[in-house]
């Protein structure tokens, strides 16, 4: 992965969105394009988080949301 400013990962982040609202409104999002804009949409605000907490604390929050999900799961035999 290379180095991205924060603000670069921001304004890819609202051009990623604002496509797709505005596809969205007109009626021309097919479920893939939806699909795949969701996951870079996911993808950017993970980078960002990453970026603005660092990286132990953005590894830290991952271990804490993991372990909060784990405790959360059922299990059926």
């Amino acid at each position: 992965m290379t180095a991205t400013s924060t603000v670069s990962l921001v304004k890819e982040l609202l051009k990623v969105v604002g496509s797709l609202e505005e596809q969205g409104v007109n009626g021309h999002l097919q479920p893939q394009q939806a699909y795949e804009a969701t996951r870079r949409v996911e993808a950017l605000t993970d980078e960002i988080k990453r970026a603005v907490l660092g990286p132990l604390e953005y590894t830290i929050q991952i271990a804490g949301s993991s372990l909060s999900h784990s405790n959360r799961t059922t299990y059926w035999i």
